[in-house]
């Protein structure tokens, strides 16, 4: 009998059905290459490698269009600052230091870390894409990982996969990471920070911004030709693109239903942090993210009094 383990013409692929294909499918065959090249490199950068810094105070960054207003007020400060990845490669040259995150499983961030100013440290998702991990090993910037976890209270196969994942990876299974926005936050949390302020991260889109220069636009193109849509004003609806004006900063936005899923994620994941005695104040001065038990406060009153000597 000739041995037919090594063909893929001979491989049998059974359906059962389950509704982790089909929600995750596509996401995965383009996730798993990848998980497979970086493997060696996750196992010896866990995150869990990261030193906790003795500082209480730090300040998440994201690129959203309010950090425009008072970024500068961070040139040189004495304190802890992670950013998401693009906010780093715009703003980095104003820090004494930082971090950075990034969820992005794409090629495109590996231009962004070519031209970063270098931080501490980057936390990378395990799908990672192997262009991005090439920069860094060449320009020997020290990276660790974690593993993005499936969360679904209800659903085993999701319980399933994390452990699974947890187990492959031996990284820490990470939840509320959605955007790298929520991963520079889960990085000082990480660090210990107690006290932390947030800056540039919007989850909306300046009302007064053309739609094609919206930073969702690429996703809107792809979805439309995915569903043969044409009328952007139909997609609007369809999305729920909508107006509001920030209750605290008074800036006009607008919000879509992707906007509002990373905006509750973030959220919850704000609210844990509450509850283990961190405190967050949004500092953005524009954006969407407001909540009742979130304080708002401009970033000058924010360092004047957490860092009043710096």
């Amino acid at each position: 009998m000739s041995d037919m383990s090594n063909s893929k013409e001979n491989t049998r692929i059974t359906d059962f059905g389950t509704k982790f294909k089909n929600r995750l499918a596509g996401s995965f065959q383009d996730w798993i290459p990848q998980l497979k090249g970086n493997i060696q490199d996750i196992w010896l950068n866990p995150a869990t490698h990261l030193i906790p810094e003795d500082n209480p105070v730090g300040v998440a960054v994201a690129a959203g269009p309010s950090a425009e207003r008072n970024i500068h007020l961070l040139k040189d400060r004495d304190l802890i600052v992670a950013c998401a990845d693009r906010a780093a490669a715009t703003y980095g040259h104003l820090f004494r230091s930082f971090y950075v995150g990034t969820s992005d499983p794409s090629p495109l961030i590996a231009k962004l870390y070519k031209k970063m100013p270098t931080p501490i440290a980057v936390l990378l998702s395990v799908y990672s894409h192997q262009q991005a991990v090439k920069v860094l090993k060449d320009r020997k910037i020290p990276h660790y990982y974690y593993t993005p976890a499936f969360k679904d209270d209800n659903d085993e196969e999701f319980k399933l996969i994390n452990k699974l994942l947890l187990t492959l990876t031996e990284t820490p299974l990470m939840y509320g990471v959605s955007d790298s926005g929520s991963l520079a936050f889960r990085i000082l949390v990480g660090l210990g920070c107690r006290v932390i302020g947030l800056v540039g991260l919007d989850y909306s889109e300046p009302y007064e911004r053309p739609i094609e220069k919206w930073s969702l636009y690429p996703a809107y193109r792809a979805w439309m030709e995915a569903h043969n849509i044409e009328d952007i004003e139909r997609m609007k609806q369809m999305m729920n693109v909508r107006r509001y004006t920030h209750p605290i900063y008074g800036n006009d936005y607008v919000t879509d239903v992707s906007w509002d899923s990373y905006r509750g994620k973030f959220l919850t994941l704000l609210e844990i942090a509450k509850k283990q005695g961190i405190k967050t104040i949004n500092c953005s001065e524009g954006g969407s993210l407001y909540t009742e038990w979130l304080p708002c406060q401009k970033l000058e009153v924010f360092l004047k009094e957490q860092l009043p000597s710096s």
